[in-house]
């Protein structure tokens, strides 16, 4: 039995040997050590239009053409095109209306050129009476029978009078003229503003593209796909129109960590899916306020997006997952772990040393995959990963 015993810790004792020899070690010392803070992030474009439908009497209408997902455009082609047969049906009852008032103004025109004529005649004959009635009345009343006189005098008078009411009547006519000119050219007017807003707001229902670019068809508020024959209403996007030559990086970064972020901190960005390269960048912008991450979750975050450095979007494509490490500050001759290193004992973090005792250690702030250590070890010493 002893001997059993004997064999078994020499088995052990190998066993442990092997353990240790076969491990790697990590010696720590002292470097400067960026503080980071990482994330994922996906590649989008810093240039994109937003499109959705236009304001119109109802609140919904329906897509009858779609641009393809993903489709190249060029400028001027046809992004989205709305239902608008209702507005189709008020054009072309509007054009017929103005056509109408159109024919009756030339009419009204036609039949006061007449009226202008035959007042022109009558104003002549009332002229001439006039006159005749003023000379025959002129002459001296010693040639003429009393009687006869008189009579010529009064003819005279009527015929003066008859002579200023026509003028007087043709004036009036013509205000009357006027108005009526004024007032079917008020309403032509009227109804050509309706026709020329109706026919704008026809025209909104067709969104083209106002450059070239790429074409991302937008979601429901269900995060569905928008399809032909799917009903929107106005402030839901439709379609964008996104520029892929020129790209940024947008992520998100939890709210505990982002109150250390600044505009122009410089971002080191991984790329699986382009073997691992990395690209280098700035942050450009980062969100005012805080947001939850997703409906079901709890989880509070700040959006950031990053600015390429020139150059480097040659590896990237819409829609691509990247890796950020976001480089806050750099702490001077600091000892770092790598985080495959950490042994926790009851919660505690802690190292595996050299001489095999397990060495509890107080963690600072992340240096990409290292943790920094404030205490429990000093410059020199190896710990196993």
């Amino acid at each position: 039995m002893k001997r059993l015993l004997i064999l078994l810790m020499v088995a052990l004792d190998f066993a442990y040997s092997s353990e240790v020899s076969a491990a790697q070690w990590y010696r720590v010392l002292g470097e400067d050590r960026p503080v980071t803070v990482s994330a994922s992030g996906i590649v989008i474009s810093s240039d994109v239009l937003h499109f959705g439908p236009p304001p119109n009497r109802d609140w919904q209408t329906t897509l009858v053409q779609l641009a393809g997902e993903g489709q190249v455009v060029a400028k001027g082609d046809v992004l989205a095109r709305f239902d608008g047969s209702n507005l189709d049906k008020r054009v072309r009852e509007l054009t017929g209306r103005l056509a109408v008032r159109h024919g009756e103004l030339k009419g009204l025109e036609e039949q006061q050129s007449r009226a202008i004529e035959d007042e022109k005649i009558a104003l002549a004959a009332a002229e001439s009476l006039a006159k005749k009635s003023e000379r025959k009345a002129s002459q001296p009343a010693e040639l003429i029978a009393g009687m006869e006189y008189a009579r010529l005098v009064e003819r005279k008078r009527v015929a003066a009078k008859l002579w200023e009411r026509t003028k007087h009547r043709q004036t009036l006519s013509e205000r009357l003229r006027t108005a009526k000119r004024a007032e079917l050219a008020v309403v032509i007017k009227q109804l050509g503003i309706q026709l020329a807003v109706a026919t704008q707001e026809l025209g909104a229902f067709t969104i083209r593209a106002p450059r070239s670019g790429l074409a991302i068809i937008g979601t429901t508020n269900s995060g569905r796909k928008l399809d032909i024959s799917t009903s929107v209403h106005p402030g839901l996007v439709v379609v964008e129109l996104v520029d892929n030559q020129v790209l940024a990086v947008q992520a998100e970064i939890a709210e505990h960590k982002a109150a250390r972020l600044g505009i122009g901190q410089p971002v080191r960005i991984e790329v699986d899916s382009a073997g691992g390269a990395e690209l280098r960048g700035r942050i450009s912008s980062v969100a005012n306020t805080v947001r939850r991450q997703s409906m079901g979750s709890l989880a509070m975050v700040r959006d950031i997006t990053v600015e390429l450095a020139p150059g480097q979007a040659g590896a990237l494509r819409l829609g691509t997952s990247v890796q950020l490490t976001v480089e806050l500050s750099l702490v001077r001759d600091a000892l770092a772990v790598p985080s495959t290193a950490l042994v926790y004992r009851s919660g505690s973090p802690g190292v595996m040393l050299r001489d095999g005792d397990w060495r509890s250690i107080t963690l600072g702030e992340r240096s990409e995959d290292m943790y920094i250590v404030t205490s429990g070890l000093v410059s020199g010493q190896e710990v196993r990963l």
